[in-house]
């Protein structure tokens, strides 16, 4: 069966392609790669339906769009067991950067059609699954703003950077707890980040989709100065020996609050759930096309004797 292939033109860096026939490029590197697809434009209020349509047929879709589209992608085929595939056009891609596809379409299309089927962890905080980030206090006041600062500006970087900017200057703390069933602790914190899996060393970024763990950075005090230290912390890529970030791991936990609801940040996606809030891992729960991994460096061999 062909896979469907979902093109979001208005996502992230998609609008890069203006004036360019996007569906049709993409159709093409599908054909030159030997996988033919069905390839059709959606806007974003089409895309749940079509999604539907796509799972009622048991047919593989491969959304080519941002972390929102993924998202919706995500709550429909967790647990069916259909492939999802990504072509990436958001601005941060997270899911797609950690299944290492690239941005140049015509390569994402390649490794598409050459991918394997893998199944990877998926996030829960009550029935809303996410992919790859949770974020509370800072985070989640990132993703308002880049909500508002869209209707403005038209350039999805610049705009993500502005966000960021405001963002540091509005909102508070937290009073937060967190009990993961072993130690239970207390902190009031401007940001806490919250990642379905562990990520690498010196890095945002996850090497491993399906070890069942989350890992919770929360910043230490008030803002605004533990909140820049932190980040700079992260930019430096010393975040992890940085005194302003606590780090936990657990495969389950709940953070309670004084607030009967907060603002929360699922891959981009803002909800306000009530508290407190349980986070869950689902293991293996998404089945995903994503492209062969790189064979590993092994120890160098000796050449062979002369014959």
């Amino acid at each position: 069966m062909k896979p469907l292939v979902l093109v979001n033109a208005s996502a992230g860096t998609a609008a890069a392609f203006a004036g360019e026939d996007l569906c049709a490029r993409i159709e093409r590197a599908f054909a030159a790669a030997g996988r033919p697809s069905d390839v059709h434009p959606i806007t974003p209020r089409k895309l749940e339906h079509a999604l539907d349509q796509a799972a009622a047929e048991a047919r593989p879709v491969i959304v080519a769009g941002g972390d929102g589209s993924v998202s919706a992608a995500v709550q429909r085929f967790a647990g069916t067991g259909i492939p999802l595939g990504v072509l990436p056009f958001g601005t941060y891609n997270l899911l797609a950067q950690d299944l290492g596809m690239s941005t140049d379409i015509e390569e994402a299309v390649r490794q598409l059609a050459a991918a394997e089927e893998r199944r990877i962890d998926l996030g829960q905080v009550g029935r809303r699954r996410f992919h790859t980030l949770g974020g509370l206090g800072y985070f989640s006041r990132v993703a308002r703003q880049r909500a508002e600062v869209r209707k403005s500006i038209s350039n999805k970087l610049v705009g993500a950077a502005l966000a960021a900017l405001r963002s540091l200057s509005r909102g508070g703390n937290l009073d937060v707890t967190i009990d993961d069933g072993a130690r239970r602790e207390s902190f009031r914190t401007p940001a806490v980040l919250i990642t379905n899996n562990l990520m690498a060393p010196d890095t945002w970024r996850r090497r491993t989709l399906d070890a069942g763990l989350f890992e919770i950075n929360i910043v230490r005090g008030d803002v605004p100065f533990p909140l820049l230290r932190g980040g700079l912390a992260a930019f430096m890529g010393s975040w992890r020996e940085s005194t302003e970030i606590v780090t936990w791991t657990a495969p389950a936990f709940t953070l309670s609050f004084r607030r009967p609801r907060v603002f929360l940040s699922l891959d981009g996606e803002v909800t306000r759930p009530r508290t407190p809030l349980r986070f869950e891992i689902t293991p293996r729960a998404l089945t995903v096309l994503a492209p062969a991994p790189e064979p590993e460096e092994g120890p160098e061999q000796p050449a062979a004797p002369p014959p």
